[in-house]
């Protein structure tokens, strides 16, 4: 069903799912108050709630995976569980009218409360981040109806293999190369998206399906601008279930469930993660429903769905597995074998469906947690837990009965062993910890300060306590204690690339910090027992009583009342931005994103992975110039997608470099370059400006700064312009030459009536008179595997052209645009070019074959480029710091990215290695023309270097003197320069002591001329 028939359902629709899923829950609630007449409220509740968002979540799975999720089949669904749940014949067992104690008004009081801590929610309307991601998934389910997504782009170039520009397409997602991928997928597609077959434009999604369609669930009731709603349900079941699990531990201890569920309420962390739309939100109280299930019933299945729904929303679940039913193999006579194996079939179930569609995730994380244990591939995660869960199976059937009597003390063990166990995990994690903190990291890193001090000395007091007064438990509640064990020990791995309190320590949260929380309150309440039997005197026994409890909600809760700033809202508007582009693109269009300056891969991952998800906007990446020239030119030209009019092509565009303040009036200036190859030029459609606010990111204590990013982007149409010059081209076909003119050719090999590339031998060109073009392009046969970008091309006598691909580009069927003219004094007249020395090509040309060339004259500017509105969007509270909105010239960078550069640069990360006493020379480049400044961006400067010589032309523009002391990025000050009509080339040499270095992240032109209107 199309997007369109979706949102024409009537309201009324919408509502039935609203009415049909909490009728189920109600259902499910008088169920359980039959079966356990001693369950109060609360229980209820949480037992009921948690039940239904399984239900509904499992339900709405598996129709996305049949793509059929839509609000008719989920309010049918709904209604017809309500019913079949609803009790007949039984009767609910009278109980007196409830009394509103102090308790229970305390509960209502912090449930309240901590909602009110968890408001707003955090914005995650960008994509590549994981948030992003479960939000933008929800959004595509609920437009498409389904989990899978196609690229029509690459679909298109996958069935022409034929047409000139599918290689080059197809080349932007080249394949990874690792021999095993090979069959399985072709590798990551942006962040959040994996590639699972390039020629079809098959996509598969990355996270498992339950905690995105509960998400859409909840954005079919309310819409889908709220569909984050749900964590506010998330968070309230999570403190009525601590409460619910304190009660049922220490029943005679009123004020066990209130202290619990306040600790729980008023956790930094935890807000953080309940304000935030990740799946640690969603465990956490299902995983604490699983436990007082456990606690409070006999019908160990609802506890084995229950625990095993965990399986449908993170991998985590599956690992746990083997301990889990390790633990439930020492049950009791009267537990049942159907509890374990209806738990396994769960996860088993879980495993299968996401083996085959979201298979690329699910080897990235197993390996990462596992490494090269086992082949994970998805046959083998289909057979493995079946294989594993039946000799389970056969082994308790065969040999448990008569061997667990045996082990009967052995169980009475278990919960020690489980705390050694723990402890153990935990001297893995600092046996290995590093001083000072580096990569890579653990995640248990932020625990001393995500989980508090205070906190955890009084839960190691509990463990204490617990190790040397083992309880007497069902062994379900064995079972669960023993997921924290075996996420201490997964989570003691230094396997993180970053760390950061909130980000990175949520993984604390499902199981640890309830653990943390629940240790500690066993420890008080112990202390409360060794004052009774200890002190006299009833007012000193109610003090102690009352003050350890306080004095450790405060502990808790203090960063929240001495640094409020942790409670921001994070990314705050930043859906305005996507808003906006979206809104200014018409329907088909396709969107080339990223480009050469400083927030390139923002453009691409962030805004680009949520039009492609939230708004069904082709998006491809623009890596490089030459590249985003070849798929312009497949896209426009070649027609490589077949359609019956050319598709509308647009660049987004990161900002040329990072902005620069002016001195001479204070404005913040930032770049865009807008200048393309001909025949294309770049009509501007908007400019956009995004600052939002985040904590700045803190391993080892609580985060109290705020840091400000400021994303700029500009959106252009390109269109091919008749208006320009046409470039001069030429074909090599039927063994001739046909274009604009003679072309000669010396050594030329014809084969089959094609110009075939020799790996030893020189094919010489000789360029026509009088060599006025800026550009060369060549482009090679398609079919050839991208083989072109193994040729050998030489300017003139002297210089070699740099083919070397920008990243994550390895195919190519077309070289260019590649400068002529890099010297003045000397154009170039004549090429010489050499095939590839691997046979990768067609029987006649095994080394390459030329197919074209292309002379192009100089790049164009947009046009009008006055006529553009640019629009800021900031965060509602400055903070003391209102941000300065940007003016907008034309600018251009060379960096990295920029091909040619001589001698070939060592890289540091996205920066460029400047040794001292080195020249380093950038090609002959366009800027925009007429007067502006050059700045140079320094991410890291070593050993005391003294100044930066920067030439142009050969003339020695300025000598920059650099700080002998830095250890943060650097902006120089602005160095005056008028660009004429010609390109210009820049040489920078580093002057300092021998061993001096810096890294530049790239040197930038700004130009003085406006690009835009204020609104």
């Amino acid at each position: 069903m199309s997007a369109e028939a979706r949102a024409t359902y009537p309201r009324a629709v919408h509502l039935l799912v609203a009415l049909a899923w909490p009728a189920a829950a109600v259902a499910i609630g008088r169920r359980w108050r039959i079966a356990e007449p001693t369950s109060g409220a609360v229980e209820t509740v949480v037992v009921a709630t948690a039940s239904t968002l399984i239900l509904a979540g499992l339900v709405g799975v598996l129709l996305g995976a049949l793509g059929r999720f839509s609000a008719p089949p989920l309010a049918v669904t709904g209604a017809i569980l309500a019913a079949l749940l609803w009790p007949r014949g039984q009767a609910l067992v009278p109980r007196p009218a409830p009394q509103l104690r102090a308790p229970a008004i305390a509960l209502v009081v912090i449930v309240l409360g901590g909602l009110a801590l968890r408001a707003p929610l955090h914005s995650a309307a960008l994509a590549g981040r994981d948030q992003g991601t479960y939000v933008l998934r929800a959004q595509h389910l609920l437009r498409s109806g389904g989990f899978q997504l196609r690229d029509p782009v690459l679909a298109a170039a996958g069935a022409a293999p034929e047409s000139p520009g599918s290689i080059d397409l197809l080349g932007l997602y080249p394949t990874d190369g690792d021999p095993w991928r090979q069959g399985i997928y072709e590798g990551a597609y942006r962040p959040g998206l994996y590639l699972t077959d390039r020629e079809s434009g098959s996509i598969a999604p990355q996270f498992l399906h339950m905690h995105p369609t509960l998400l859409a669930i909840w954005g079919i009731v309310f819409g889908p601008s709220q569909l984050a709603g749900i964590l506010y349900l998330y968070a309230a079941l999570s403190i009525l279930a601590i409460a619910a699990v304190a009660a049922r531990l220490w029943p005679q201890r009123r004020w066990a469930a209130p202290l619990a569920a306040a600790l729980l309420a008023t956790m930094p962390l935890v807000i953080w993660v309940q304000r935030t739309p990740l799946t640690e939100a969603l465990v956490l109280p299902l995983g604490l429903s699983a436990l007082l299930v456990a606690l409070a019933s006999r019908r160990d299945w609802i506890t084995a769905v229950l625990l095993g729904s965990l399986g449908w929303i993170r991998g985590n679940a599956w690992l746990a597995a083997p301990l889990v039913l390790a633990v439930l193999w020492f049950r009791r006579a009267e537990e049942r074998r159907s509890g374990p194996l209806l738990y396994g079939l769960a996860l088993t179930a879980s495993l299968i469906l996401h083996a085959y569609s979201v298979f690329p995730y699910l080897y990235d994380e197993l390996h990462r947690q596992l490494g090269d244990v086992i082949a994970l591939r998805p046959p083998t995660l289909v057979v493995l837990p079946l294989a594993g869960l039946a000799l389970w199976a056969l082994v308790d059937r065969l040999i448990a009965t008569p061997l667990r009597s045996r082990f009967q003390g052995l169980r009475r063990q278990l919960p020690r062993l489980l705390i050694i166990a723990g402890a153990a995990a935990i001297g893995i994690f600092l046996v290995g910890q590093p001083t000072p903190l580096q990569r890579p990291f653990s995640r248990l890193d932020p625990a001393l300060a995500g989980l508090s001090l205070p906190l955890l000395v009084a839960a190691g007091l509990g463990a204490l306590r617990l190790l040397l007064r083992p309880p007497v438990a069902s062994t379900w509640t064995l079972a669960l204690s023993s997921l924290p064990a075996t996420t201490l020990l997964l989570y003691s791995q230094r396997n993180l690339p970053q760390a950061g309190l909130f980000y990175y320590g949520r993984y604390l949260t499902p199981e640890l910090a309830p653990l943390a929380i629940l240790l500690a309150v066993y420890a008080l309440l112990g202390l409360v027992e060794l004052v009774e039997r200890r002190v006299a005197g009833r007012r000193i026994q109610a003090l102690l009583r009352v003050l350890p409890p306080t004095l450790l909600l405060g502990a808790v809760s203090l960063p929240l009342v001495l640094h409020p700033i942790v409670r921001v809202q994070e990314h705050a508007g930043s859906e305005r931005m996507v808003e906006a582009i979206a809104a200014a693109l018409p329907r088909g269009a396709i969107v080339l994103a990223g480009g050469e300056g400083w927030h390139s891969s923002h453009a691409f991952n962030q805004v680009g992975g949520a039009l492609v998800l939230g708004h069904d906007v082709g998006v491809l990446p623009y890596r490089s110039a030459e590249v985003a020239y070849a798929t312009l030119h497949a896209l426009l030209v070649d027609d490589t997608l077949a359609r019956p009019s050319p598709p509308r092509v647009f660049l987004l565009l990161g900002e040329a470099s990072h902005a620069y303040t002016r001195e001479s009036d204070g404005a913040l200036i930032a770049a865009i370059d807008d200048l393309l190859p001909p025949p294309f030029r770049a009509r501007p459609v908007g400019l956009y400006e995004l600052y939002t606010d985040r904590l700045t990111p803190e391993v080892e204590a609580v985060p109290t700064r705020v840091t400000r990013s400021a994303l700029r982007l500009g959106l252009f149409e390109v269109v091919v312009d008749p208006t320009l010059r046409a470039p001069r081209s030429w074909r090599f076909a039927d063994g001739e030459s046909v274009g604009d003119g003679p072309l000669p050719l010396k050594k030329a090999t014809w084969r089959g009536g094609h110009l075939c590339l020799d790996p030893k031998r020189d094919l010489t060109i000789t360029l026509p008179d009088p060599p006025d073009a800026a550009a060369l392009v060549l482009e090679g046969a398609p079919g050839e595997h991208g083989s072109a970008a193994q040729w050998q091309v030489r300017l003139g006598k002297k210089r070699r052209a740099d083919l070397k691909p920008p990243p994550r580009v390895r195919e190519r069927g077309t070289l260019g645009p590649i400068p002529l003219n890099p010297d003045a004094d000397e154009p170039t007249r004549s090429i010489r070019v050499r095939g590839s020395s691997q046979a990768r090509g067609s029987a006649d040309c095994p080394h390459g074959q030329l197919r074209e060339l292309r002379l192009l004259p100089r790049p164009s500017a947009s046009a009008s480029p006055r006529e553009t509105i640019a629009q800021s969007w900031a965060p509602p509270r400055d903070l003391g710091h209102p941000p300065k909105r940007a003016t907008w010239v034309r600018g251009r960078s060379l960096s990295r990215l920029r091909p040619g550069i001589r001698p070939a640069p060592k890289l540091d990360g996205l920066s460029l290695v400047l040794e001292a006493d080195e020249a380093t020379t950038f090609p002959r480049t366009e800027l925009p023309p007429g007067p502006g400044v050059w700045i140079a961006h320094l991410t890291r400067l070593r050993d005391g270097p003294t100044s930066l010589e920067l030439r142009v032309d050969g003339a020695l523009l300025v000598d920059l003197a650099l700080p002998q002391e830095h250890t943060r990025s650097w902006q120089s000050p602005p160095i005056p320069w008028s660009a004429g009509s010609s390109a210009a080339s820049v040489t920078i040499t580093l002057r300092g002591p021998p061993g001096a270095a810096i890294s530049l992240r790239d040197l930038a032109f700004f130009s003085d001329e406006p690009l835009a209107n204020s609104p």
